[in-house]
């Protein structure tokens, strides 16, 4: 299969499955060279910080022009590229890797050098059945995996659980991201979050663990951990020299389009 701008994750990175507890946990390494897909990753991230009304309306622009005012929409400050980045990545991969709905939520933040509220990435999958399931995902973006980034993930990821507004206004704001492009969709979506508990909305749960150097006790902490949420997804990705390759795709994105 030919790699293209919606393939290149399965092209690029290789699981690898364990079954730890009640949970999954992959690991994750590069099977491809990234100079192999980095032009599709700076064109997915230049997507996920502008719309298709902006674009449009910049039609006319040159290139050196548009360029220009994309990078008003680049984060500048150093942990923001890095959880943005993280936060792209989850999606694609969950997109091309797990068969979900794409999903923006970075082209909506309001102060740009700024994480937003709420769970990192939350995504919608459409069964065959049309029956729903919701992607919930936490992510962790370091140079350097540690025993604590394990601990601070699974510790927000409850933390959010818990608070109920939060899932309500991600599924609002799912509402209105599929709303052009699915209206049906969303019409189902409607009727069918209203007619059930919330706390029992179809859901798969992921923490994504994104790192430089190669993690080796992801399940051991997985193992040690006795206050697990069950059937939590564990997603170890190593990508060697990240940190200059999270700088080279955000330095691309602007010309990516």
């Amino acid at each position: 299969m030919m790699i293209d701008e919606d393939n290149f994750i399965n092209h690029w990175l290789k699981q690898e499955y364990t079954k730890v507890k009640s949970c999954q946990l992959y690991c994750v390494n590069e099977k491809l060279d990234k100079e192999n897909v980095k032009n599709f990753l700076a064109k997915k991230v230049a997507e996920h910080i502008t719309t298709p009304d902006l674009l449009k309306a910049l039609k006319d622009l040159n290139k050196e022009k548009l360029a220009i005012e994309i990078e008003n929409y680049v984060p500048t400050k150093d942990n923001i590229r890095k959880g943005d980045f993280g936060e792209i990545l989850t999606v694609e991969n969950l997109v091309q890797w797990q068969g979900y709905e794409k999903s923006f939520k970075l082209r909506h933040k309001s102060i740009i050098n700024r994480s937003e509220e709420g769970h990192d990435v939350f995504l919608l999958k459409i069964n065959s059945d049309e029956k729903f399931l919701i992607g919930v995902a936490e992510t962790k973006t370091h140079m350097k995996y540690q025993k604590i980034t394990f601990q601070n993930a699974h510790n927000e990821f409850k933390e959010k659980l818990e608070k109920d507004h939060q899932f309500k206004d991600a599924l609002s704001y799912m509402k209105k991201e599929l709303a052009k492009d699915f209206p049906k969709v969303v019409e189902k979506l409607a009727i069918y979050s209203q007619s059930i508990d919330l706390n029992e909305f179809p859901r798969e749960n992921w923490i994504f663990l994104i790192s430089s150097n190669k993690p080796k006790n992801v399940k051991n902490h997985i193992e040690n951990d006795d206050d697990l949420i069950k059937s939590m997804n564990f997603v170890s990705i190593h990508i060697n020299q990240l940190e200059e390759f999270i700088d080279e795709i955000w330095g691309m994105c602007p010309n990516a389009i």
